[in-house]
């Protein structure tokens, strides 16, 4: 499997339950994709910055995402294919 470094902010709809976070589509490059699996998740505090990492399928790739809880901000951070 190789990784392709992306790095860029996208759009992500999510659902806010319980003090979860779960993606459920997200748009890159004016393309929507549905995400089908959350694989792995993970938080990580960077100085006052709690960062939420996600490991996600959708129906073509694997990506990894990252939410920033203090920015309020997504990015793409990587593509698996």
């Amino acid at each position: 499997m190789m990784d392709t470094e992306i790095n860029e902010f996208i759009e992500t709809t999510c659902l806010f339950s319980s003090g979860q976070i779960k993606p459920i589509f997200f748009r890159w490059r004016n393309k929507l994709y549905k995400i089908q699996k959350i694989v792995f998740q993970f938080t990580k505090k960077i100085g006052r910055e709690k960062v939420f990492y996600f490991s996600v399928e959708t129906e073509t790739n694997a990506c990894q995402l990252e939410f920033n809880s203090e920015k309020q901000t997504w990015k793409l951070l990587k593509i698996f294919s």
